[in-house]
């Protein structure tokens, strides 16, 4: 499965590799104390790094989508 920015979060978590890449580059996602709610509501990593409250910036988003993209 190729995962992208645009995936939704419970999909990227549930592939050891794209799961180690979010927690790499995004460690505050994936410890979020709210994980479950955001996975059980079917968001996407774009969504939730383009929140305000996420304080992710643009140039984050290109990262993670560029590395997400790079398993193929």
């Amino acid at each position: 499965m190729a995962f992208s920015v645009d995936s939704k979060v419970k999909d990227i978590l549930k592939d050891p590799g794209a799961a180690e890449v979010l927690g790499r580059l995004f460690p505050d996602l994936v410890n979020h104390p709210q994980l479950k709610l955001i996975q059980m509501a079917g968001v996407t990593v774009r969504k939730v790094g383009t929140d305000p409250k996420a304080n992710y910036s643009p140039e984050q988003l290109e990262e993670l989508d560029k590395a997400l993209k790079a398993l193929g």
